[in-house]
């Protein structure tokens, strides 16, 4: 953790199943996650670490998964949303950084999984039984500061930008075409704001864009080089 950085009111909890956030009020979240993705107002996110592969036709939907899992985790009661991902990666691949943005408190958790790297326009290969049950990594931001949707566009995408200049830096290629990866084929990403004081500015240009980046790298070179991956 950076030294003198304010903690937020955000609790984390780890197991080897799971990766659990929550915080007290609800908060505007974006997000690409299967369960409650895209713009919500959530009091919590569950990020839950699943079989690689199963050849059981009977098995349920991921959002009635992650449903039964929120409420059996107690962080989705009535009335208040829960962000849900799924992921094949060890949750030991967890990592998490601690900082400031606009001396609001900020954290990056991200959890990684390789197996099924791919290049931005390899070809495509999707089946329904495999979505969201391979490789995948999954990224939350989450900032004191409120921000406005555009905001929070703004950060998803300088986050994607950050994740591909990490797999570039490690040589992580694609298993169909041999290139340079740009993440995986089921990559999942939460950007969750705040109460604090209204911020607009988090491109590359800024030093809060600076920041978010050099912290969102660090947390991602240090998930992918790993033990237990």
């Amino acid at each position: 953790m950076l030294e003198n950085t304010p903690r937020g009111d955000w609790q984390a909890a780890h197991t080897d199943q799971h990766f659990t956030l929550r915080w007290p009020h609800p908060r505007p979240c974006l997000s690409t996650a299967i369960y409650h993705g895209g713009f919500h107002a959530a009091s919590a996110l569950l990020n839950l670490r699943v079989a690689k592969h199963t050849d059981d036709a009977t098995v349920e939907s991921p959002d009635v998964t992650l449903a039964n899992w929120a409420r059996e985790l107690k962080i989705e009661p009535a009335g208040k949303a829960c962000i849900g991902m799924m992921t094949a990666a060890s949750m030991n691949s967890l990592r998490c950084r601690h900082f400031s943005l606009y001396g609001q408190a900020a954290s990056v958790y991200i959890s990684s999984g390789l197996s099924n790297a791919r290049r931005a326009g390899d070809p495509a290969d999707w089946s329904e039984s495999d979505a969201h049950r391979i490789g995948t990594i999954n990224s939350v931001i989450i900032c004191d500061a409120a921000m406005g949707q555009s905001t929070m566009a703004e950060i998803l995408v300088l986050a994607t930008e950050a994740k591909a200049a990490v797999l570039q830096e490690l040589d992580i290629r694609s298993p169909v075409s041999q290139a340079i990866a740009t993440g995986t084929g089921t990559d999942s990403i939460a950007i969750i704001s705040g109460n604090g004081p209204l911020k607009h500015w988090f491109g590359s240009h800024t030093e809060a864009g600076e920041t978010l980046a050099n912290q969102y790298m660090a947390a991602l070179r240090d998930s992918i080089q790993g033990e237990d991956k």
